[in-house]
């Protein structure tokens, strides 16, 4: 029996392609961040399969990435790779299509309530302690465009008022799925424009992946006179779905 995992990184789109190809069904497929192992998202009816292609829109950016792939009556097999990008990615998670790239991330603050709450009591000189959960982060978001225009585009975002998720290639554990409480858009200095968000923290949100980016059969159709051009560049369809040629 085998099981393989490979990794085809998509700076130009900031997604990582994953392939994963087993003798046996494969049962799932995570990858590891701060908080630990998280399935990575997928199209419905994806898994369970011998062959899948997936594109991870969530993985991070500019930093090692690891996956591990589990497939029936099979030892677990791991793979790391390096999404190598310098862009700041604004993205809703079910659907990547809709996303901003951030021309520049120009404030960042956050706040938390710590654990510890007190209360006096009557009677006592001591207060009474309880101990909490650490609450989410909340803060300043500060993006700059050189147009009004672009500006409003990414507030149109938060606007639909679904989770969004921040990366960035900078600061480990500071990507940000949030929603948005408040945003504001001024003019800064010169011509350019400055959208502050008032966000809040939110859990990494349920559903499946629906749509994708950077790929569709037009572009197909546009690089191939027929399918028998495709079939000589191709070996085969995931191959065609996560861009190996086989011409070098």
């Amino acid at each position: 029996m085998s099981l393989t995992l490979s990794l085809f990184p998509e700076p130009e789109n900031n997604v990582m392609r994953i392939r994963a190809v087993s003798d046996t069904d494969i049962i799932r497929l995570q990858r590891l961040d701060y908080s630990g192992w998280v399935p990575v998202r997928m199209r419905p009816g994806q898994l369970p399969a011998k062959d899948i292609v997936i594109e991870d829109f969530e993985a991070p950016i500019g930093r090692p990435i690891r996956y591990q792939v589990q497939a029936e009556s099979q030892t677990a097999v791991y793979a790391e790779g390096k999404i190598n990008s310098r862009d700041v990615v604004l993205s809703l998670p079910q659907i990547p299509a809709q996303y901003a790239v951030i021309p520049v991330f120009s404030q960042y603050d956050e706040t938390r309530r710590m654990p510890g709450s007190t209360d006096l009591i009557i009677g006592r000189t001591d207060p009474l302690i309880t101990i909490l959960p650490l609450s989410d982060r909340q803060g300043t978001l500060t993006y700059v465009f050189d147009t009004y225009s672009d500006a409003r585009n990414v507030e149109k975002l938060y606007a639909q008022g679904y989770p969004l998720l921040l990366r960035q290639p900078c600061h480990d554990q500071m990507d940000l799925y949030h929603t948005a409480e408040q945003a504001q858009i001024r003019q800064g200095n010169g011509s350019l424009w400055e959208l502050t968000v008032q966000y809040v923290e939110q859990n990494r949100p349920g559903g499946d992946l629906v749509g994708t980016v950077g790929w569709d059969y037009q572009s197909l159709i546009n690089n191939h006179a027929d399918f028998v051009a495709m079939e000589a560049v191709y070996d085969d369809y995931g191959a065609v779905l996560i861009g190996v040629r086989n011409d070098g």
